[in-house]
């Protein structure tokens, strides 16, 4: 949720102010209060888990874990002020053990007792060493791991995958590396009904010749791939995969969410899933694509007007002339997007790319973008975006001071809390330092926003490194 603009109708300057500096305190708040719940939550259910109380059996594959964690949720003062009754309701009560004896006070009126933060850490180790079989290591600092390396982890992972309720799985994220591979592919399709969300990073290139033996599950709405080392390209070595990775998401008719990470074939794979007329994405993430031989899945694009979030990242090595025009002309149809992030693909963009999207793309709230000698050319156009909040130029640009602040002064209160950053600045037509802080004060005054401002690296310095311009 966006930031609420500061009132500007019948108060003051210092009014407007307060105003918003409670604001950010009562936001805080929340944002605080939701992580210790969070918190909370997740040793909950791993404590239910251990009393057999959940539907996953989580306290059967934990090998190392650390009370220390806990011990410091206990002692929090938001947990103890609203969260504790809920935490320590139902089953949970067996666990909960007071003080001894009331705190005294010099009054005769007694505090409620206060819970024995010992007792409690001791009765959650007795629990959890009694239901936890593969736990190796049980400690007192803040540590948690649940460990899927190693050479039997493929068919630990699965046995945990087939010992769940059937189609009881929705949402299932690997973090970390790890050597999951055929075998927990398959154990999925125990879930092919029930499992809405899949997020699988760092895959080791051995395994991803098994992606396809996920094809059962076409429940999802929600998918991320990424493989560990971006070297298995499967459309030219394992075509067969190749094409069953294709039908497999061709017949997930309700996916909204795709991110494909240092996937070779990641362009060619998405092509014909953005061709599906039933498919409508909302948001796309590609990185580590080779956007000179991606025309295809550019042009394919213009197909997802359902788009709110594009990312895209590619080398842009030959991607020049007509190439830019195709992804240029498909981005110009999106015009729902509002995050829209160019990496490195847009690299060769021009003052008139720029343009031709800012006229299209009305709805943009964050815009990250590089470019090649980029001007004040581009800011009557950017500044008809009116609900941008976020501009990132990653580009070799020549701005100057006024051109700035000219833009700045056409911003309003959809803007509000605008961060501009210009991070390649041309160094033989830099800002001056005095220039620099007039922009930042005239952009935090007006719209509350900040002003990030870097010069790109000078190739004629003694100290300069080819390898920082990549």
């Amino acid at each position: 949720m966006h930031d609420v603009a500061p009132v500007t109708n019948g108060g003051t300057d210092e009014v407007d102010s307060e105003v918003s500096r409670q604001d950010r305190s009562v936001n805080l708040a929340q944002q605080q209060d939701q992580i210790i719940a969070k918190w909370a939550n997740l040793w909950r259910s791993l404590i239910l888990s251990a009393l057999g109380k959940t539907v996953f059996p989580y306290c059967r594959y934990i090998r190392a874990l650390n009370l220390g964690d806990l011990k410091e949720l206990l002692e929090d003062v938001i947990f103890r002020g609203s969260i504790s009754s809920t935490f320590f309701k139902g089953e949970l009560s067996k666990i909960y053990i007071e003080m001894e004896s009331p705190v005294k006070l010099r009054s005769k009126v007694q505090r409620p007792r206060r819970p024995n933060t010992i007792a409690i850490l001791d009765a959650v180790g007795e629990v959890l060493t009694e239901h936890t079989p593969m736990l190796e290591e049980l400690s007192g600092e803040p540590f948690l791991i649940f460990d899927r390396p190693g050479v039997q982890a493929d068919q630990q992972m699965a046995q945990f995958l087939k010992d769940l309720r059937p189609q009881s799985l929705e949402s299932l994220e690997i973090i970390s590396y790890s050597d999951i591979a055929a075998e927990t592919f398959m154990a999925l399709d125990r879930h092919c009904d029930s499992l809405r969300e899949l997020r699988l990073n760092n895959i080791k290139p051995t395994s991803m010749p098994a992606l396809s033996l996920m094809g059962g599950c076409k429940a999802l709405t929600s998918l991320l791939l990424s493989e560990a080392t971006a070297t298995t390209d499967l459309e030219n070595t394992q075509n067969d995969v190749f094409l069953e990775t294709i039908k497999w998401l061709r017949n997930c008719k309700g996916l909204s969410s795709i991110t494909f990470q240092k996937m070779l074939s990641a362009s060619a794979i998405l092509t014909p899933i953005l061709l599906e007329n039933v498919i409508h994405l909302s948001k796309l993430e590609i990185e580590g694509y080779s956007p000179h031989q991606a025309q295809d899945f550019h042009r394919a694009l213009a197909m997802q007007d359902s788009l709110r979030s594009l990312w895209l990242k590619g080398d842009a090595e030959d991607f020049v002339g007509s190439d830019i025009d195709i992804l240029v002309d498909s981005l110009c149809t999106l015009r729902s997007l509002k995050d829209l992030r160019l990496k490195d693909v847009s690299d060769y963009f021009l003052d008139e790319h720029i343009c031709r999207l800012a006229r299209n793309l009305r709805e943009l709230e964050e815009w990250w973008t590089s470019g090649y000698g980029i001007t004040n050319a581009i800011w009557p156009d950017v500044a008809m975006l009116k609900s941008l909040r976020r501009l990132e130029i990653n580009a070799l640009a020549s701005f100057t001071a006024d051109g700035i602040l000219e833009y700045i002064a056409r911003l309003g209160s959809g803007n509000n809390r605008m961060i501009l950053s210009v991070m390649m600045a041309d160094p033989e037509s830099s800002l001056t330092e005095e220039e620099q802080s007039l922009v930042r004060e005239v952009l935090a005054s007006r719209l509350e926003g900040r002003f990030d401002y870097i010069l790109a690296p000078d190739p004629n310095a003694p100290d300069y490194d080819e390898s920082d311009s990549d």
